[in-house]
């Protein structure tokens, strides 16, 4: 009797490296494929990027379900037809499937042998990460600006982060022996984490494979500093999609003059222990259960310095290059998102800092603004 195909299914979940490894996974779909494994096309959404994210949200029902992207059939003929006999499916959505989803993805791939890869990666550095990202889209105008009044509004826990309870409703369907759970820290994976990955999916021999490089890098504390100004001046009036775009120019802006190099760290020792604490007796069951240890993750935590940066500490020159950063992009957006009510918008939100900032600097700067100023204002009369 032939053997069954193996089935990898890589369930994150977010902030664990995800996008490196899909990115991973596409720059290397045809190498894998003459190594007998098969990383399907199937629910892939995203351009140069593998992640089975339709199937996922076909499951869930959500608003972003688009069945020419794959379906869960689709997959299947996939799986059929191919000669490999390894796949690999990844979503990191995968981890916010309930019990029932869950069992339901079991029922769909019973004809097979399934494994659930899964990293862990300690809470301190995955609330942190989660924080930001959600900052840094400009998509939720009511998330709090502060990282500490974030943490305190959701007591300190995230779903995302409670690994315990994802392992348990994976486990209860797939087995506990199916689960490759993976620890997201240098001294416990072998190599880069697309090695690492490779290696859970059955020691994936890594000749000619290309190595992708890491993607979501975390913002610097000046570009953190500008994202959570630029978030308290344009609060109210703009929808999300127009403060996505103002949040993405700033990036984009920041990443130019190399503002990311400078990390922002906000975590102290008290701070860490009050979040580590929170997940604790998750942690101790995971590290028990699946690795026969007491700790699960085992990098010592290093207190650093906390990094502190204003508004102020700015330079005029470096404010207003910004500006006219963001106004020549506003002015030649051509995606029908930003229009010239956002435009005004943002003027009137950085002006009045502006004005403050530079109340105390000499004429030149002074003159500077004012000419900025007296074009915007042409331009606004001259478009209604």
């Amino acid at each position: 009797m032939k053997d069954k195909k193996k089935i990898y299914i890589h369930i994150g979940p977010h902030k664990t490296g995800t996008t490196t490894i899909q990115i991973g996974l596409f720059n290397n779909r045809e190498v894998l494929l003459r190594k007998g494994i098969l990383v399907p096309t199937a629910g892939d959404v995203f351009p140069n990027v593998c992640g089975n994210h339709n199937l996922v949200w076909e499951l869930r029902g959500d608003d972003r379900f688009y069945p020419s992207a794959g379906l869960w059939k689709d997959l299947l003929q996939e799986i059929t037809e191919t000669k490999a006999e390894k796949i690999i499916i990844t979503s990191e959505d995968f981890a916010f499937l309930n019990i029932d989803q869950i069992n339901h993805v079991e029922s769909l791939l019973r004809d097979f042998t399934v494994s659930i890869v899964t990293y862990t990666r300690r809470q301190d550095a995955v609330l942190f990460s989660i924080w930001t990202q959600v900052l840094k889209t400009g998509k939720h105008e009511n998330v709090p600006i502060s990282f500490y009044h974030w943490l305190e509004s959701r007591n300190y826990y995230h779903p995302i982060a409670d690994y315990a309870n994802l392992y348990r409703n994976w486990a209860m369907v797939f087995g506990e022996e199916n689960l490759i759970i993976r620890v997201l820290e240098k001294t416990q994976m072998r190599g880069t984490l697309f090695q690492d990955f490779l290696f859970a999916c059955g020691n994936i021999n890594t000749d000619k494979i290309i190595e992708p490089e890491n993607q979501n890098i975390s913002p610097g504390i000046k570009t953190l500093v500008l994202i959570q100004e630029m978030q308290k001046r344009i609060k109210g009036g703009l929808k999300s999609r127009q403060r996505e775009e103002i949040i993405k120019f700033l990036l984009e802006f920041s990443e130019k003059q190399e503002w990311n190099i400078k990390k922002a760290n906000l975590i102290n020792r008290d701070l860490f222990n009050e979040i580590i604490t929170r997940y604790g007796d998750g942690n101790q069951y995971i590290a028990s259960k699946y690795f026969g240890r007491n700790e699960l993750f085992l990098d010592t935590f290093q207190e650093k310095e906390l990094t502190c940066f204003k508004l102020e500490g700015f330079h005029a020159e470096e404010l207003l290059d910004l500006f006219a950063f963001e106004i020549e992009k506003l002015f030649k957006c051509k995606s029908g998102i930003v229009d010239w009510e956002i435009l005004e918008s943002e003027y009137l939100a950085l002006k009045g800092e502006l004005d403050r900032i530079h109340a105390s600097r000499s004429w030149k700067w002074l003159q500077r603004l004012r000419a900025v100023r007296r074009k915007m204002c042409i331009r606004f009369k001259g478009s209604k």
